[in-house]
């Protein structure tokens, strides 16, 4: 079995009492192992939050396009962690 790397990006509201409002939104980035065999849909729909995900085949690859994501997040004062 091949493995693959995903990453992908979870939007969370930082606070509760603050609803959908677009000026509270949180990201960050982060990547998971997938083997060829997994069910992706399964493994992604398990993420409550995510909303963007890239598939790449080296850690090397995936770990580049996290940071470069969450460098961006932190930019824009939007990074969770």
């Amino acid at each position: 079995m091949r493995n693959f790397y995903i990453v992908y990006v979870i939007d969370c509201i930082a606070s509760p009492f603050f609803g959908e409002d677009e000026a509270y939104r949180q990201h960050y980035a982060d990547i998971t192992k997938v083997d060829s065999s997994v069910n992706l849909y399964r493994r992604l729909d398990n993420m409550a939050g995510m909303v963007n995900a890239s598939i790449c085949e080296t850690k090397k690859q995936a770990e580049k396009i996290r940071d470069l994501w969450n460098d961006q997040f932190k930019r824009q004062g939007t990074y969770m962690i």
